[in-house]
């Protein structure tokens, strides 16, 4: 998965973290949430230092789910390429504050190698 901004610089609300972590903690308690997503390995959740804020891996939380439903984690792989981070290789609505929402995503069907 990616290239996409990596959870290193992608600050976001609690809220929104939330939101994601919510598809992989069934938990009710929002606090509980972010304790729990903390706590798992290879955790998609950076601290940020501005309150009521904090930095993810929207690619980590993606392949967290793809375990979920079954898929081995040797059958994943997240690209190491940050789109905000590298501004000579890639465009990242972040950077230029454009303020727009794009997500998308490529699934494909390996073959093995």
């Amino acid at each position: 998965m990616g290239p996409a901004i990596s959870g290193e610089v992608y600050q976001v609300s609690e809220d929104v973290a939330i939101q994601l972590a919510s598809t992989l903690i069934p938990e009710e308690d929002k606090k509980a949430i972010i304790n729990a997503l903390q706590e798992l390995d290879n955790s998609p959740l950076f601290p940020d230092s501005e309150p009521g804020k904090v930095r993810i891996d929207v690619r980590q939380v993606s392949a967290l789910q793809m375990e979920q439903l079954g898929i081995s984690p040797e059958q994943i792989s997240l690209a190491p390429y940050c789109t905000y981070q590298n501004p000579e290789n890639f465009f990242s609505h972040r950077r230029a504050k454009q303020g727009k929402v794009q997500w998308s995503g490529i699934v494909s069907m390996g073959n093995g190698v």
